[in-house]
């Protein structure tokens, strides 16, 4: 028995988000998993580009849905309220696509979106187009949203917005910084290759590095949870061999689901994973210094694991990896290792500043 649940959205919402797009003075377009889920990454580059409108990716999302090099692509969203509308005040119109309006991670109170702001949203999700505090909400699948929305868009005489600037290139030293670390993964990942992110306080760093260009490339936990990614990637290996995969993931989330391990070994996934280890719970300090804290709360140092002993106990190799020379060749001995290979990365254990 097949169920087939793909729905078009109402065609006269559609024209009517058309309507208000062809007459907005300044739009922008925010992509979400849902893109992705419905199969339109590439259709969602032709609706920017008949719009000349500037694209992010919406916060913590779980998959990547906009080509990250595309000159439109802006990055991502900050999981505030107040920052986020900040960073969307200069448009009048939003188009949400396949995203919810939208996840916050630390609250920090703000409006929604700036001013008088419009905000249209499409999702496939009855329940994330009832949560959207603002704007109006289209429920049907995405793709066949946006490539209704491009029929109606012949294309708009709007000055596109300047590119993303290069990040400037991490200095090398020891103890190895994050940024450092996410730049050299990003010189020798392959480029089908598909990342799954559990870095948590290195995440930014990770998106500012490396991007994500096709689709596949990018998966995390929706809503910021942990314990995925390990085991997500074993499965994603077995199920699609020919594609690289990496599993980038912090010292304290990597314990949520250490087993996986066993399971790469016994049924031969192949996956590099790269423990970035700075030694605590960093994004709980980063949390504890914005609020004001102090030394307060306990618990948030995590030393003396042998992580490489860890893997080598469920069946996988891997080496310890403490000066930055070493850093690119053990990267690409784990990707080349033809078997499951983990990498522990012993990094400055900066903590971000989370509401900066």
């Amino acid at each position: 028995h097949d169920v087939i649940h793909r729905i078009a959205p109402d065609p006269d919402a559609i024209g009517r988000f058309a309507g208000i797009l062809r007459e907005a003075r300044s739009p922008a377009v925010v992509t979400g998993a849902g893109v992705e889920r419905s199969g339109a990454f590439h259709d969602a580059v032709t609706l920017a580009e008949r719009l000349a409108a500037p694209v992010w990716q919406d916060p913590i999302s779980p998959l990547a849905s906009f080509p990250q090099d595309h000159p439109l692509f802006q990055g991502h969203l900050p999981p505030s309220q107040k920052q986020l509308a900040e960073r969307l005040s200069d448009h009048d119109v939003v188009l949400v696509l396949g995203a919810p309006v939208f996840l916050y991670y630390p609250y920090v109170p703000g409006p929604t979106v700036a001013g008088q702001a419009r905000v249209l949203h499409v999702s496939e999700d009855q329940e994330e187009a009832a949560r959207a505090a603002v704007g109006t909400s289209v429920v049907g699948d995405v793709g066949l949203a946006i490539r209704g929305l491009t029929e109606l868009l012949p294309g708009e005489d709007r000055t596109p917005p300047p590119a993303q600037e290069s990040p400037p290139e991490p200095e090398a030293g020891t103890p190895m910084s994050v940024e450092y670390v996410m730049h050299t993964i990003a010189r020798v990942l392959p480029e089908d290759a598909a990342v799954f992110d559990e870095t948590a306080s290195s995440k930014a760093k990770l998106h500012t590095y490396i991007r994500f260009n096709r689709p596949g490339g990018y998966h995390t936990s929706a809503a910021g949870g942990l314990g995925f990614c390990m085991p997500g990637s074993v499965g994603f290996k077995l199920a699609v061999p020919n594609r690289p995969v990496v599993c980038t993931i912090g010292d304290g989330s990597s314990m949520y689901s250490v087993q996986a391990l066993w399971s790469a070994a016994r049924y031969g996934a192949d996956v590099a994973f790269i423990v970035v280890n700075n030694r605590g719970y960093s994004i709980l300090k980063g949390f504890r210094d914005a609020i004001g804290a102090g030394d307060r709360v306990p618990g948030l140092d995590v030393e003396g694991i042998d992580f490489v002993g860890v893997a080598r106990g469920l069946g996988v190799d891997g080496e310890l990896v403490e000066e930055d020379v070493d850093l690119l060749p053990a990267v690409k001995r784990a990707l080349n290792a033809g078997r499951p290979y983990l990498l522990e990365v012993m990094v400055d254990p900066e903590v971000p500043e989370l509401l900066g």
